[in-house]
């Protein structure tokens, strides 16, 4: 009985499909009621192996590409609950079906735009994010996360890092998804670096407040990683956070200065670019230490000079000197800013 309600679901997704190409069927809600039963239905395993499942997926792909909002959010709650309990050939073939890009369009949308498809998700037991849940399950299959599907989303999930009004959930699933791909995987490891740093730097440069704070946590995020923090890409985010550093909020501030300690804190060669930047870091630093701003910021600062001074041509300039009074200041207020600011006043004073 349950197949045969997936094949009578199926061809009624498929019939709304064809008017929908022939006229305008936007007050016909059928597809996604057709697509939220059939997620129900998903949920179990012996009717995913009925015969009719698998034509069933490329009808959902299509759906997916629905200009209403409630056919592509159901078309994902049906892949999800597919992905979710189905077999490794069921994955493949979801994959093979060109659904990640579709997946990918709904990422990180805004609840108050989505709270009527939320709440019918919910009475029926269903998980609020399926699109990223859909996701993240498919890329933890070797053949899928190093295939055509990963290599055909790594663009599309580099886009959503620059900023999304409609999305604002967006960045940091894509980030995180980027993350997932390039797990044991060089050539993704290499694509997803490269267009991810890329695509943050050029935050830095143009983006919002909000968006530029998300940006510098994202970078400090990637640069955990050794080839992201010793490739090329990476150098170019140096002058927009330490910009970021000179005129941003304090909260831009905290965010700047993290990345920039994950950037540079194993190679402290690699601080020059910092230092030799048009503002340089050092000035800024100074300026910092010197100011009212928090004493968290201020320890912060000193934790950015104490990896910054680790090099020599660095802590012999003018600017290094005229951090030594504000840090010895910090001693008397910080705490945890003493180990930074004693090692610092040394290399300087010796």
């Amino acid at each position: 009985m349950e197949a045969g309600a997936i094949e009578v679901l199926t061809n009624k997704i498929s019939h709304h499909s064809y008017l929908a190409a022939q006229c305008d069927s936007r007050d016909d809600n059928s597809a996604w009621v057709c697509a939220l039963l059939l997620a129900v239905l998903f949920q179990e395993r012996g009717i995913i192996r009925s015969n009719g499942t698998m034509n069933c997926i490329p009808v959902l792909a299509s759906l997916l590409r629905s200009e209403e909002l409630a056919n592509r959010y159901f078309a994902a709650q049906a892949l999800s609950s597919l992905i979710c309990h189905g077999s490794r050939g069921t994955l493949l073939s979801v994959a093979n079906s060109g659904v990640a890009v579709g997946l990918i369009s709904l990422l990180g949308c805004a609840e108050s735009d989505i709270s009527d498809l939320l709440e019918l998700s919910g009475e029926f037991s269903l998980a609020r994010n399926p699109d990223q849940i859909a996701l993240e399950r498919l890329f933890r299959v070797d053949d899928i996360r190093v295939g055509a599907t990963s290599r055909k989303a790594i663009p599309v999930l580099v886009d959503l890092l620059k900023p999304i009004p409609d999305r604002p959930g967006a960045p940091f699933l894509g980030l995180g998804l980027l993350t997932q791909l390039a797990l044991e995987c060089p050539s993704n490891m290499l694509e997803s670096a490269f267009g991810a740093v890329n695509q943050l730097v050029a935050v830095l440069r143009l983006g919002g407040r909000n968006s530029r704070y998300s940006a510098a946590k994202a970078l400090e995020n990637l640069f955990s990683t050794d080839h992201i923090r010793n490739g090329e890409s990476a150098r170019q985010a140096i002058q927009p956070l330490v910009e970021i550093l000179n005129t941003g909020s304090e909260k831009e501030q905290h965010a700047a200065i993290a990345a920039l300690v994950r950037l540079l804190g194993d190679n402290p060669s690699r601080a020059l670019a910092v230092g030799d930047a048009e503002m340089s870091a050092v000035d800024v630093l100074c300026r910092i230490l010197s100011s009212s701003c928090s004493v968290e910021l201020k320890g912060n600062a000193a934790e950015l000079c104490f990896v910054m001074f680790g090099n020599t041509r660095i802590r012999s300039t003018m600017a290094a000197a005229r951090c030594v009074e504000p840090l010895v200041s910090l001693l008397v207020t910080d705490f945890s800013a003493v180990q930074y600011s004693v090692v610092i006043v040394h290399w300087i004073g010796s």
